[in-house]
C-alpha cells in the first residue's frame, strides 16, 4: 500500500485534483450585490424613532381613555409596565415602590377621581437607537382646560421587541405661596440704613 507523502507522485495528483475541483466550484459562484434592506441607511434610524414615538404616544393616550372610562385595568394594559416598574406617586400611602401593584394603586387612585379624565399635552422623546423613550403628559378633568391636573412622566424600554414602562412618576404641580402682605417680612429697624 502506497502512502501519500509530500514527495510522492500520488500526493501531487490528489493535490492537483483538489485544486482543480475548487477552481471549478468557484467558477460557478456568482457574486450578487447586497440588497438595500440589509444596509443601515440614515433613514432607517429615523423611521425607527418615529415608530417608537407613535407607539409610546398611543399607549399614553390609551391609558388616558381607559381612565376616562374609570377602568384602571385597561389603563394598566395600555401602559404595559415591566414586572419591576419603579413608580413614584406623592400623596399615595406608599409613595414610591417597585412592581406592578404600585402602578395598579396609582391608576386606581386616578380612576376614582371625580369627573371624566382626559390626557393632554403628551410629549414623547425617543433615544437615538430607538430602544428607549420617555414621555410627559397631563391628566385632567374633561372640559376644564384651566385645571392643573396630574402630571405623569415615564420611561419606556424596548425589551425583546415590546415596549415596557420601567419608570413612572405621577404628581400634582406645587403652587407657590401667595406673595400677600401677610407673608412678607418687614425690614428690621436696626438695619445699616437706619443708623
Amino acid at each position: 500500500m502506497a502512502s501519500l507523502t509530500p514527495h510522492s507522485g500520488d500526493y501531487l495528483k490528489v493535490l492537483r485534483g483538489t485544486a482543480l475541483g475548487t477552481l471549478l466550484l468557484l467558477a460557478g459562484c456568482k457574486i450578487e450585490q447586497t440588497p438595500g434592506d440589509y444596509i443601515d441607511r440614515p433613514g432607517t434610524a429615523e423611521a425607527g424613532r418615529s415608530e417608537a414615538e407613535s407607539e409610546v404616544r398611543a399607549r399614553v393616550l390609551a391609558m388616558g381613555q381607559a381612565l376616562g372610562r374609570r377602568n384602571s385595568a385597561d389603563a394598566l394594559v395600555a401602559l404595559a409596565p415591566a414586572r419591576e416598574v419603579f413608580v413614584v406617586v406623592p400623596g399615595l400611602a406608599n409613595g414610591e415602590g417597585r412592581g406592578q401593584q404600585q402602578m395598579v394603586a396609582a391608576l386606581d387612585s386616578l380612576a376614582a377621581q371625580p369627573g371624566r379624565v382626559v390626557t393632554r399635552d403628551v410629549v414623547v422623546n425617543v433615544g437615538p437607537r430607538a430602544n428607549v423613550a420617555w414621555f410627559h403628559a397631563v391628566l385632567a378633568a374633561e372640559g376644564d382646560t384651566a385645571a392643573v391636573g396630574v402630571r405623569i412622566t415615564g420611561v419606556y424600554e424596548l425589551s425583546e421587541g415590546a415596549w415596557e414602562l420601567v419608570q413612572a412618576h405621577l404628581s400634582v404641580p406645587v403652587t407657590p405661596p401667595d406673595p400677600s402682605p401677610l407673608n412678607r417680612q418687614e425690614p428690621a429697624a436696626d438695619s445699616a440704613e437706619a443708623g
